[in-house]
């Protein structure tokens, strides 16, 4: 009796009708049954493993620091601030810290409203008034997570 399907097809999977073959086979006595099993079993992992994978879209699964690439040149109330930078979130997700120092502590974080475009690798401000003017440091916090910083100076 033929166990696999060797003696009937030397590719049991592959070519005319080997598919059929090997399944009736793996119902065969003398290790058909735990190579059935065998195959339960795989099926079965590779869906848990497939659970477990993460999900990128949801912020509560913020696992990557912020990267801040680029700020554009100081700006004055009115003006354009542009960031550029990799993981940065979206508006709903994320805020932009201006005034801190260079461990990120204190700052004054820009409006919502002050935001004209917002991606994943760049953001696009308004410069409020009243927002503090001169050389400080700049950063982006997605989800709890505080980027790398930048020298920024607004006018």
């Amino acid at each position: 009796m033929p166990a696999l399907g060797i003696e009937h097809d030397q590719n049991p999977v592959c070519g005319g009708g080997g598919l059929t073959r090997h399944l009736q086979l793996i119902r065969l006595p003398g290790g058909g049954l735990s190579m059935l099993r065998f195959f339960c079993a795989s099926l079965l992992l590779t869906g848990l493993l497939a659970s477990c994978t993460p999900r990128t879209s949801t912020v509560a699964g913020v696992t990557v620091t912020p990267v801040l690439i680029k700020v554009s040149e100081g700006a004055a109330a009115g003006g354009t601030l542009t960031i550029q930078g990799r993981y940065l979130g979206s508006a709903q997700t994320a805020r932009v810290l201006i005034g801190a120092d260079e461990n990120g502590q204190g700052g004054t974080a820009f409006p919502v409203s002050a935001v004209q475009r917002w991606t994943d690798t760049e953001i696009v401000l308004t410069v409020p008034e009243g927002m503090p003017a001169g050389g400080s440091w700049l950063f982006v916090e997605v989800g709890g997570k505080r980027s790398t910083g930048l020298r920024v100076s607004l006018r």
